[in-house]
């Protein structure tokens, strides 16, 4: 089984890294203003208690993600047989995925914004009922992919048109 790129922490990392600062800076223009105006108004003590529970649960939230980003590293591997494409990921959850290659519908490549400062890339398989992904790999080893899948996908309408 093949591994995920190692600079995949580093791409999960900045993505929570931005979500947790999109949250971070109202909640901080929150409690400066709660504390700033707290001696006006007596509600906003609450105000100022409430904001910084959700801080400390966002901050804790984060954290567990930075973890939860290095086992998925460790435990994310993906096959590609001749029939099937099996993906596991994990991180504080396990998922297994077995696809068979003669339901692939469509095959394509992304490459999303923190994943371009590592030139990473996500495979993205399409079958009828589902849509499952490869995420992390190499230019190369995304080409591979596609170009593997494709090929059988090709291969398998040929022999249903004879």
């Amino acid at each position: 089984m093949k591994k995920i790129d190692k600079n995949s922490i580093s791409v999960l990392n900045l993505d929570d890294a931005q979500s947790f600062v999109i949250l971070l800076i109202p909640m901080l223009t929150i409690i400066f203003a709660a504390l700033t105006f707290k001696s006006r108004y007596e509600y906003l003590e609450w105000v100022l208690i409430g904001t910084s529970v959700l801080l400390i649960l966002f901050t804790i939230k984060f954290f567990v993600s930075i973890v939860e980003n290095f086992f998925f590293y460790k435990n994310s591997r993906y096959t590609l047989t001749e029939e099937f494409l099996l993906i596991k990921k994990s991180g504080l959850t396990l998922s297994e995925s077995t696809i068979p290659l003669k339901r692939v519908q469509h095959v394509d490549i992304v490459q999303t914004f923190y994943s371009r400062l590592y030139d990473l890339y996500q495979v993205n398989i399409y079958t009828a009922g589902d849509s499952h992904n490869i995420s992390y790999v190499t230019r190369e080893e995304a080409d591979r992919i596609k170009e593997q899948v494709s090929s059988f996908v090709i291969e398998m309408s040929e022999e249903e048109n004879e």
